[in-house]
């Protein structure tokens, strides 16, 4: 959740507990891969619970870009398999508009950093997106294509709860429909950055999941005044540290805080962000949403033994 940066949230994403790898939730399997990290729950209601900070997951991980690493690109089907492989980790993915009204995955507005092309995502119809494919992180050049917003929601179901970053050209509408439409109220958590936003959004589908701002205590306050359902919200806090008063505050209750480290922690060498990692849950973060799941995942766990 990168624009004050959730998610993620949220961010976003399979959902075994750092904590605890066996889950509460059904455990799918999936032909040919790891079993450990798949994740279903039979609707929204049993993901918000699930959400729930006094529910028995453990500290959470959200995959910023669904993990993209080396030679995995962003916002790829392939490189949220290759996450939740080996790591317990929501996928935080990115959704924009094309010209012919389609939603797909991608983060930035410009094509030239993450594909094969060049120009506006937005001046681009679906099928001359389909003739592009993703490029990783490394620099290489991959197979592999831009999916659409269907095609990962439909990837996630059984697998993964995918944390939905609109973007300004996504219509959020739209988004909300194509939920409806695949009844994939089950693995999705909504990211909003504002609460006139999240408002309106909860009164077209109060049923999903929301991250909502809560980065300081005017937000908190703005946020339990809005009269909604607290029980389907994460709250997101920002950048670098826990802000005691917005923590206690979210939990009080009952409600996940959710801090992004891509341009803080992220950086450091693996032993201080692993410490870094650690001391941001045990002062009250209780999702960390990162470019580096796997090593904050392994950081929690070592922090909780």
């Amino acid at each position: 959740m990168k624009r004050l940066l959730v998610p993620a949230l949220l961010l976003m994403a399979s959902l075994a507990p750092v904590s605890c790898i066996v889950p509460s939730a059904r455990t799918l399997p999936e032909e040919g891969g790891s079993t450990a990290y798949l994740r279903s729950f039979a609707d929204a209601t049993e993901l918000g619970a699930y959400l729930r900070r006094g529910s028995d997951a453990g500290p959470l991980v959200a995959a910023h870009r669904g993990g993209a690493t080396g030679g995995w690109p962003e916002n790829a089907l392939e490189t949220f398999a290759n996450t939740i492989n080996d790591t317990p980790a929501l996928l935080e993915v990115d959704v924009r508009g094309t010209a012919d009204g389609r939603l797909v995955l991608i983060h930035d507005d410009s094509l030239s950093r993450t594909t094969s092309g060049d120009g506006i995502v937005a001046a681009r119809t679906l099928p001359e997106l389909r003739n592009l494919t993703l490029r990783a992180p490394d620099g290489s050049d991959t197979p592999y294509a831009i999916p659409t917003l269907e095609e990962a929601l439909a990837w996630a179901d059984g697998r993964a709860v995918l944390s939905l970053d609109l973007k300004d050209t996504a219509d959020p509408a739209a988004v909300l429909e194509i939920i409806d439409r695949h009844g994939a109220g089950d693995r999705v958590i909504v990211i909003t950055y504002d609460l006139d936003t999240y408002r309106s959004l909860y009164a077209r589908a109060p049923d999903l999941v929301y991250a909502v701002p809560a980065s300081t205590a005017a937000e908190v306050e703005a946020l339990f005044a809005a009269e909604t359902d607290l029980t389907r919200v994460v709250g997101w806090g920002g950048d670098d540290s826990v802000n005691d008063t917005v923590a206690s505050a979210l939990h009080e209750r009952g409600i996940r805080l959710m801090l992004g480290t891509y341009e803080t922690v992220d950086l450091q060498d693996a032993r201080s962000a692993r410490i870094a990692y650690g001391s941001l849950v045990a002062g009250g973060a209780d999702i960390i949403a990162t470019d580096r799941a796997a090593l904050a995942a392994r950081a929690i766990r070592e922090s909780e033994d």
